[in-house]
């Protein structure tokens, strides 16, 4: 024990040990790149408001961390026009395809280049449906398709935690198709100003084995599985609008966990809590003990909250229907975690990323089983392993299924 403890404390100390701190008005970005020039650490920003005009570049084993969640807005005048003009849409944060082990903490990024104007939505939870909420071009100005956050098409074991982002153009975060085992955790979301079609106004998700925890997402048009969306979980969140598997782009890939959220959608935006665009959603997509509320003109409606059932979509049917052939985890979750045998604290109740690794990296290589029965009947072999990054990933054999969940938790400031 005295070993892994010192073992632990020489990784942090480590981490820590490469630190630049940026005021009000420095340059962000000539911070990032010369810690990458050091080969990692911590860049530092301090409280205050940063005015960014230009996508702030994530780099290999960097993490950009506010000096609180609250005092660090990340004020961003940029604009761009829509992906139909041929130009890549700008982004805030991104995560490029090249970038692992990086990280986003305690910041707002905040969308100021509307010109004084605000998203066009509801406060009033029972507030009447209006059309006008889910448009494109709000108060007349077609240059506001600005992206939060981006993981890119090969981003990997990256993370965002303890964020907040507000207001933002479209979409406030994005996973890229080929984006994978990035973390998503303890973000409030709220606003944005395009919530028309074309993608636009969503949680995007399309990569796999990314994992989005402990977040709130409200008043956008939704969050949105497709482009071959496939193990990914999204766990123990706070949803105020639907989710979405999606015929764009291919449809989703099938295996995703949507587990123990509570998903409300407020009747102004008369729409539903999992619901499908596909004839053909992707297969064994698992929706399981989730509290979901849907406010219509008829009243309050509970669907898929049974906590004894688990839900999933068939061919031809847009919206989840009861698996009453497939038997119950004897764990209760299919997102369990265990080390040495032992049930530890979900990913949603961590309160930090640096505390939550201080143990040596063999803690990631724990496993533990769990046997049940499952999918139409077949017997089934749940085995969870501690890894960096999260997500589901299912491999059958002949009349047998094994299926592996990945729990991707993304990396802490230690882990380089």
């Amino acid at each position: 024990a005295a070993a892994a403890a010192a073992a632990a404390s020489s990784t942090a100390n480590e981490t820590e040990s490469v630190e630049i701190e940026v005021e009000v008005g420095g340059d962000i970005q000539k911070a990032l790149d010369e810690a990458q020039g050091r080969g990692g650490g911590v860049v530092l920003v301090k409280n205050g408001r940063h005015v960014l005009k230009r996508t702030l570049s994530m780099r290999p084993h960097v993490v950009l961390r506010g000096e609180s969640r609250e005092g660090v807005v990340l004020a961003a005048e940029m604009h761009s026009g829509p992906a139909s003009s041929g130009r890549r849409r700008g982004v805030v944060v991104r995560f490029g395809e090249e970038v692992r082990r990086a990280a986003l903490e305690r910041v707002t990024i905040d969308y100021t280049g509307a010109r004084g104007t605000d998203p066009v939505d509801m406060r009033d939870f029972k507030a009447q449906y209006r059309s006008k909420c889910f448009k494109n071009n709000p108060h007349q100005q077609k240059d506001l398709y600005v992206t939060g956050i981006c993981f890119a098409d090969g981003a990997e074991n990256n993370w965002v935690d303890d964020c907040s982002i507000f207001r933002m153009g479209t979409n406030p975060v994005v996973f890229a198709k080929g984006s994978c085992y990035n973390t998503l955790r303890n973000t409030f979301v709220d606003r944005c100003y395009n919530k028309g079609d074309n993608k636009n106004g969503v949680v995007d998700l399309q990569g796999t084995y990314n994992l989005i925890t402990g977040c709130t997402v409200k008043r956008i048009r939704g969050i949105v599985l497709h482009g071959g969306a496939q193990y990914n979980v999204l766990y123990a969140n706070s949803f105020e609008v639907p989710v979405c598997f999606s015929a764009q782009d291919g449809g989703d890939g099938g295996e995703n966990l949507m587990e123990a959220n509570s998903v409300r959608i407020p009747r102004w935006h008369l729409s539903r809590a999992f619901f499908a665009t596909n004839d053909n959603p992707g297969t064994n997509n698992i929706i399981f003990k989730n509290k979901c509320l849907e406010a219509d003109a008829d009243g309050l409606d509970r669907p898929f909250s049974d906590p004894d059932v688990i839900y999933s979509f068939q061919a031809g049917v847009d919206r989840p229907v009861r698996q009453d052939a497939w038997s119950l985890p004897p764990s209760g979750t299919f997102y369990a975690e265990k080390e040495n045998g032992v049930k530890v604290q979900s990913a949603s109740t961590r309160t930090s990323c640096t505390t939550m690794f201080t143990e040596p990296v063999t803690r990631f290589n724990q496993f533990c089983s769990n046997t049940f029965q499952s999918f139409r009947g077949t017997r089934a072999t749940n085995q969870v392993r501690m890894r960096r990054g999260v997500g589901i990933r299912f491999a059958k054999k002949a009349a047998r299924v094994t299926r592996r969940v990945m729990c991707v938790r993304g990396l802490a400031a230690g882990m380089f």
